[in-house]
């Protein structure tokens, strides 16, 4: 905690905490989301959503709709665990894509599906895995992409990566993989920046897409946890303030009689005598 002499009488005391997120899930529930596919699907049981990009010609999504008007067309932020159970390059020079974003397209097909949408995606072909900040618009992508990192084909399987896209203005989105879920201190490869266009908005529907070809060879399978939203900011701290008054002669009082009800007594006057009898009784 940070303590602030604002003047002589008060000092102000203020801790960063994060920020209540506008959606979160466990997937200990499927409320909300999409019926459950073969290769992409809600566990409730073990609290995350599982995807097997190991089968051929694969085109399936989940998504949860955040509503009309729930997503900033400028800052949003987007994070959420991701583990690789197996990881293996494709036996063709075909994408095997795993796609997480938010998309204005209910029902995305494709590598790059029609509308408006923007997604992080891991694409794995025979030679490499691209990692792909995607901007589209209309159906026309735009995209910053890095083969090989931060995830390789030496990522190490069943370990917890933590990623987050975030949209920093109208025109600019950014990217990054972390190692621990602070979301700052360990990140893992370079940042993923892109421009995009005003144009892109409306975007509504969380989604995690799998999609591919006929890839060959084992392809990959994994998990997502913990997925939060953070609507309308490019960052999930706020400061907390609270003032301390350390001078008495500033505070007011409130008045005693503020706390007195004399609604149910009897306020009319008595003599001497009346009082008199009542003392008599008692002795």
């Amino acid at each position: 905690m940070t303590v602030e002499y604002l003047d002589a009488k008060r000092i102000q005391g203020s801790s960063t905490a994060e920020k209540t997120p506008d959606y979160s899930t466990t997937f200990g529930s499927t409320t909300g989301w999409r019926t459950n596919q073969t290769h992409v699907f809600i566990d409730t049981g073990n609290n995350m959503l599982e995807f097997e990009n190991d089968d051929d010609n694969t085109d399936e999504y989940l998504n949860y709709d955040l509503g009309s008007g729930n997503v900033s067309n400028d800052s949003w932020i987007l994070r959420y665990e991701l583990v690789f159970s197996t990881l293996n390059l494709s036996s063709n020079d075909v994408n095997n894509a795993l796609i997480v974003g938010i998309m204005d397209n209910a029902t995305p097909s494709g590598l790059v599906s029609s509308g408006d949408a923007i997604t992080y995606n891991t694409q794995i072909t025979n030679t490499a895995i691209g990692n792909v900040l995607s901007c589209v618009n209309g159906g026309s992508q735009s995209k910053a992409d890095v083969n090989n990192d931060p995830f390789s084909s030496s990522t190490a399987t069943g370990t917890t990566f933590y990623v987050e896209i975030k949209r920093v203005s109208a025109t600019s989105t950014e990217q990054r993989v972390y190692s621990t879920s602070d979301y700052s201190t360990t990140q893992v490869g370079t940042t993923l920046t892109r421009s995009t266009t005003s144009a892109v908005t409306a975007l509504r529907y969380l989604t995690i897409q799998v999609q591919n070809g006929s890839f060959g060879g084992n392809g990959y399978t994994g998990y997502i946890k913990n997925l939060k939203f953070y609507n309308d900011t490019t960052t999930t701290t706020q400061d907390d303030k609270a003032t301390l008054i350390t001078d008495a002669t500033s505070f007011t009082a409130p008045s005693f009689n503020q706390y007195l009800d004399y609604s149910s007594y009897d306020a009319r006057p008595v003599s001497y005598t009346h009082l008199r009898a009542h003392e008599t009784r008692e002795d």
